[in-house]
């Protein structure tokens, strides 16, 4: 995630980057994976403008070739999602054989401006114009299972998920895993156990800078 606004402090300052995850206790967020806070991690010796490989990506900020909408197009029925969208981000992206990379320095900053500013999140703006103060959320636990199914959580499995509801899955498979490389394939780069639901909350190899576990990739060939 980039920087906070405030100030001038940020610019070519140590860009941070994100290297963990957890699953989500709170029950309003469904147990999804939610992505950890940026951090000041280790600069790998290499040239000053080379970015530095992460497993995730933020949904706030990232730039990718415009191939990607062909490859993995926004999925239009996820409207009342916020945590799960980067994890979906993050797996489509890595099996549609994009690699993620942070930058070594921060190259803009983030107005995350509060409420109190008269300026409400998209999740409040929904409960205001219904009425329904908690109406997003609502909404949100039904759609979240359509994330949930694409990562395997047996509760939104086809068939057989206690929380899957009619419709949630129409035209999933055109929204769903590359073919370039396997969801169990970013599990393991990323860290992540889905049967035990355990992650790893600072991936060894992104905290270090250095090249993830993924046979045939380094920065010599990945960087060209």
């Amino acid at each position: 995630y980039p920087p906070g606004s405030g100030g001038e402090h940020w610019k070519g300052a140590k860009g941070p980057r994100m290297c963990g995850a957890s699953f989500s206790s709170s029950p309003v967020e469904a147990r999804i994976i939610r992505l950890g806070a940026s951090m000041g991690m280790a600069q790998p010796a290499g040239e000053k403008g080379m970015p530095i490989a992460a497993p995730y990506v933020a949904a706030g900020f990232f730039a990718a070739p415009s191939d990607f909408l062909r490859d993995l197009p926004f999925d239009p029925f996820l409207p009342w999602v916020f945590m799960g969208e980067e994890i979906m981000l993050s797996t489509r992206f890595f099996t549609n054989g994009y690699d993620i990379f942070a930058p070594r320095e921060n190259i803009l900053a983030h107005e995350y401006r509060p409420g109190s500013m008269g300026l409400p999140k998209f999740w409040e703006t929904v409960g205001r114009v219904f009425g329904r103060p908690n109406m997003n959320t609502e909404l949100m636990h039904i759609g979240i299972c359509r994330v949930k199914n694409h990562l395997g959580y047996p509760e939104c499995l086809e068939g057989k998920g206690r929380d899957l509801k009619p419709g949630v899955l129409f035209a999933q498979k055109d929204y769903g895993m590359g073919t370039v490389r396997t969801l169990d394939q970013y599990f393991e780069m990323a860290g992540i156990d889905m049967k035990n639901m355990k992650i790893d909350q600072n991936v060894p190899w992104c905290a270090r800078g250095v090249d993830p576990p993924m046979n045939g990739w380094s920065y010599a060939t990945s960087l060209v």
